[in-house]
């Protein structure tokens, strides 16, 4: 299944990003101080955010299966490696932050289990997991999970929360993928319209359904932090 997904995703700017990329993950990681952070990107695809956390001066190393991404890795001096416990194993001090982006959707339960698990074990003290995943409590989240063979696991907020408790990790926080406006006057004009239409659409059915305050995008990104024991304090 795996073997043309390249293809099918309309990967060929490897380890570049547009400027609009540039926005939304400046946005997303706000508050996240990357210069001189040590950063593992597990299913680091096409490149783009390992390329931006580069270029903010981090020091960043990938775990990809396509054989396309860990050439252009290469070929970027980037260390990139085709499993987790390769990337494991080679480090030399533990990583600051993990990201995964559209990664745990591919995976079965017990995967993301034993991915946890692992990610524990070679964080920084300080060290936290960044998670993107299709919003599986959203119906808009419907269109990016089932908008692939390869997604197995419905997974959101509640479901995410499981999971953290489970491995020992506590969630930090679950929210909406961050939102950003195009850069021309005229398309920003109309993001912000859209923006604001789609706050109050997601208003509207929590009130009416009494949901609560869930997120509702498409896409939700949530933080894990290892829990603390008595030894780490």
């Amino acid at each position: 299944m795996y073997d043309q997904y390249d293809t099918f995703k309309g990967w060929h700017n490897y380890f570049q990003y547009s400027e609009e990329q540039n926005r939304y993950f400046t946005k997303e990681f706000q508050g996240f101080p990357l210069t001189g952070k040590r950063i593992l990107e597990i299913g680091y695809g096409e490149g783009s955010l390992l390329a931006w956390m580069r270029d903010q001066g981090a020091h960043v190393v990938g775990v990809e299966l396509n054989e396309r991404s860990l050439e252009e890795a290469t070929k970027q001096g980037i260390s990139a490696f085709s499993d987790l416990e390769s990337a494991f194993k080679e480090k030399t001090k533990p990583f600051d932050l993990i990201v995964a982006f559209d990664v745990f959707e591919h995976l079965q339960v017990e995967e993301i289990n034993s991915l946890l698990g692992q990610a524990k074990g070679n964080l920084s003290a300080n060290g936290c997991l960044f998670i993107r995943v299709p919003n599986g409590r959203s119906p808009w989240g419907l269109v990016n999970q089932y908008g692939d063979l390869t997604h197995c696991t419905v997974l959101s907020d509640l479901r995410l929360q499981q999971l953290a408790l489970n491995a020992g990790y506590t969630l930090k926080s679950c929210r909406d993928q961050a939102q950003v406006t195009r850069k021309r006057l005229r398309k920003r004009m109309l993001d912000i319209v859209f923006h604001f239409a789609r706050r109050t659409v997601d208003f509207l059915i929590r009130r009416i359904y009494g949901f609560g305050n869930i997120p509702l995008g498409s896409n939700i990104v949530a933080i894990l932090a290892p829990q603390k024991t008595h030894d780490d304090h």
